[in-house]
């Protein structure tokens, strides 16, 4: 069979997938990626850059509508490339957000198309008007609506598309949901495990708590990476660059007072300032306890600040000397094997988010064995039953979310049934072997079997 893919980031959603058809000899996989600095055996990387940058003077509702099109309409010209070179897949494969899966139906029309769909943007009901502290304009509804100019023509080109939860899927249109499966991309838990050995080197406190400068280069002093592939997950937990201390490091262990938040980048998306502020009091309850935090000074979601500071610039500013820094560490962006290393010391790990895209590092956390306090918002509830297999709590609430914190700090043994719960979870519904990628495969081969509706 002949697989076409295309996302930017190489692989996203699809490495596991990606991988796993390259190394069957009876398929030819293609992946059209921005990115050229990564690679998989079997799969044929080829990168794409789009013909120009966005118009800077293009109405603000459609600038970033305008990048994805010109993404879409590289990949198109590349994909007519391969079509006269002789490559027709038989299944296309691609995630829509930033228009690259828009036009390749224009090229191959009788070639059905997967597509990995994450939201559909609202006013209301999702992440829109969900913090208060963030302002609603007129241009709020419009801009949001705006939006959605991609989400319809993905669904419009594909045949089927893939949404990783059921609230995510519940986003869209219901007159979308007959072709939007729920699959999660899947967690490989033979990897993502307990380890009741862990040991991680952290670095100095003057090089992960005061520095306001993005990190970079390799942490020094991990084991070897414990993954099958030198290839990274590419997700929540990829990091590349990470903060290392040249004096001071010292190592923590499993059992040991831990507490951990990961996010792509610390920002109120992901609930960063209530985390930051629930610190104080987790801190002044447990002397012993020393806090993690991983993660880029750089903005995913939403917007960055008005005066140019990093969310974390802002929260350490307001906290001031309420904050003991002596035990909060700041280490950037880690590679994958210590990030994993980081989820196996950890006692609590605190995961917070708005109504929005689940995060891949809540699962990894929970299948790691993590005690997950976790913010009682969608998707979050859609996996964490308070009291069973993880806390919920209040978003807004950093009393709350210190007073769940120190209790399982203080008790450890009384929670150890909801982290072993936890990782039964993730085994039982997101395993990457026996759920999700079999059912990624069964697409696949259903679509090669149907083929295109749009023939």
């Amino acid at each position: 069979m002949k697989i076409l893919f295309a996302h930017q980031n190489f692989p996203g959603q699809y490495l596991h997938l990606a991988r796993h058809l390259g190394a069957d000899p009876n398929h030819q996989v293609v992946f059209l990626t921005q990115r050229k600095d990564a690679n998989l055996p079997g799969v044929r990387n080829i990168v794409y850059r789009p013909p120009r940058e966005a118009t800077p003077k293009m109405h603000h509702y459609l600038r970033a509508s305008e990048s994805y099109v010109l993404n879409g309409q590289a990949v198109a010209r590349i994909a007519l490339d391969l079509k006269r070179s002789g490559f027709v897949p038989d299944v296309m494969v691609g995630h829509n957000a930033w228009g690259e899966i828009w036009y390749l139906k224009d090229v191959f029309p009788q070639t059905p198309l997967l597509g990995y769909f994450e939201f559909f943007y609202r006013y209301a009901g999702a992440d829109v008007g969900f913090d208060p502290e963030v302002k609603i304009s007129a241009d709020t509804g419009p801009r949001t609506r705006t939006k959605n100019l991609g989400n319809l023509l993905g669904l419009d080109a594909v045949d089927l598309g893939q949404c990783p939860t059921l609230w995510q899927k519940s986003t869209y249109p219901e007159r979308y949901h007959p072709m939007l499966r729920v699959v999660h991309e899947g967690i490989d838990t033979e990897v993502v495990r307990p380890d009741a050995g862990a040991r991680l080197r952290v670095p100095s406190v003057e090089s992960t708590s005061h520095s306001t400068k993005p990190a970079s280069g390799q942490v020094a002093g991990y084991p070897p990476s414990p993954l099958p592939s030198p290839l990274p997950h590419a997700g929540e937990g990829t990091y590349v660059n990470s903060a290392r201390g040249e004096t001071g490091d010292f190592e923590l262990a499993t059992g040991d007072e831990v507490v951990t938040y990961v996010a792509r980048n610390l920002e109120p998306y992901r609930g960063f300032p209530s985390f930051m502020r629930a610190l104080p009091a987790i801190l002044a309850r447990r002397p012993k306890a020393r806090v993690l935090i991983v993660g880029g000074d750089g903005v995913s979601y939403g917007a960055p600040l008005p005066d140019g500071r990093t969310y974390r610039q802002q929260l350490l500013s307001e906290l001031g000397d309420t904050l003991d820094l002596s035990r909060v560490h700041f280490l950037g962006k880690l590679p994958y094997p210590v990030f994993l290393k980081v989820l196996q010391v950890s006692r609590v790990h605190v995961y917070l988010t708005y109504p929005f895209v689940l995060s891949w590092s809540m699962l990894e956390a929970m299948s790691a064995g993590c005690l997950v306090v976790g913010s009682r918002t969608a998707p979050v509830e859609e996996v964490i039953r308070d009291g069973e297999n993880g806390l919920l709590v209040d978003f807004f609430r950093p009393d709350e979310i210190a007073e769940r914190v120190v209790a399982a700090l203080e008790s450890p043994a009384a929670f150890a049934p909801l982290r072993e719960q936890a990782r039964r979870t993730v085994v039982d519904k997101y395993d990457l072997k026996s759920i999700c990628l079999p059912a990624q495969l069964r697409m696949i081969e259903e679509l090669a079997a149907t083929g295109s509706r749009h023939r």
